[in-house]
């Protein structure tokens, strides 16, 4: 197993990736040396995630960034696509989240598992699409106008560890936290996140990957970080690592150790309270959504939303 900070050398590749870019250096190898398929999730318009499979950068491009609402694997048939490439001898690299990755391994023959690279993402938990699209609907009817695009997660304006969601019309850019807010309450999650087993520092992906949050703790972290993005990379298996060495030149890297790399997806399911979960939903499908944003993300609940916020790191993995 190999653990590092890594963040790529080209800036505008870092500017546009979510985290230090290491998807990016990945996929132009399987794209460009090797002639692969890249699949990954990115978005159907502005109020679905689906995944699809891809041998153009331009496609690849769509499935940098984070989306915070679950993806649909069978939009496009993407496990039955990604089966049929590796028939024909095609090198694929799939990026998801754990579950996801454990699906898609449970799926493909052994014979066929050389050509295949998997990536999976550090997942806190996986919220309601219904939400996502409500709070859409609700938000273009309080601005009347329709919204055209999305940032879950706008790096650009606000930093690599601020969480601020950009939503764009024809006319205007709003910037906003509610749904950021609803989603670090746990309470719009599914409850079966809640026991994942995947929280762990080993996983059955090739690559594990995600924001390198405690990068303060890793050795000379503080001259690497720069709020411009920094990823967490950890190399799971032999194959990932003859990977990694194909596309060392493209990235810095510190190599780190698994104290320096732990945080909460890591180490275990995020917790809710079931009684303060059921309330939520009833009020969810009693009330308005002018409610739910006025009763669920107000600065009252800042303590529980620092759950997913870097500072609060300790608390965190203390499991408060």
């Amino acid at each position: 197993m190999g653990l590092y900070a890594i963040k790529h050398k080209n800036e505008e590749v870092r500017s546009k990736s979510r985290s230090g870019g290491i998807f990016t250096a990945l996929t132009d190898y399987i794209l460009d040396d090797i002639g692969g398929i890249v699949c990954g999730c990115k978005m159907d318009g502005v109020r679905v995630a689906v995944h699809d499979c891809t041998n153009k950068k331009e496609g690849r491009n769509l499935f940098r960034g984070s989306k915070y609402i679950e993806s649909n694997l069978a939009w496009n048939d993407c496990f039955s696509n990604i089966g049929n490439y590796l028939k024909k001898g095609k090198k694929v690299l799939f990026s998801g989240t754990s579950c996801q990755v454990q699906g898609l391994l449970g799926i493909i023959p052994q014979n066929l598992k050389n050509n295949l690279y998997t990536v999976d993402i550090l997942c806190h938990n996986i919220p309601s699409g219904k939400v996502w699209d409500d709070y859409l609907t609700w938000f273009e009817k309080k601005i009347k106008a329709t919204i055209i695009d999305i940032d879950f997660r706008n790096k650009a304006k606000f930093g690599w560890a601020d969480h601020t969601e950009s939503l764009w019309t024809k006319k205007k850019v709003y910037h906003n936290k509610y749904y950021r807010d609803l989603y670090a309450l746990g309470y719009i999650s599914r409850p079966c996140c809640s026991k994942c087993p995947y929280k762990a520092v080993t996983h059955q992906s090739d690559f594990t990957i995600g924001d390198f949050w405690g990068l303060d703790r890793v050795r000379k972290g503080t001259e690497f970080g720069d709020n411009k993005g920094v990823s967490l990379v950890i190399v799971n298996t032999d194959k990932g690592a003859e990977l990694f060495n194909s596309i060392k030149n493209e990235v810095e890297y510190i190599q780190a150790n698994k104290a320096e790399c732990l945080q909460g997806a890591l180490v275990k399911p995020y917790t809710y309270n079931a009684e303060n979960r059921t309330k939520f939903w009833t009020d969810y499908y009693s009330r308005d959504f002018s409610f739910i944003v006025k009763k669920y993300t107000t600065n009252a609940l800042l303590t529980k939303i620092k759950m997913l916020v870097p500072g609060d790191l300790k608390k965190r993995l203390r499991g408060k």
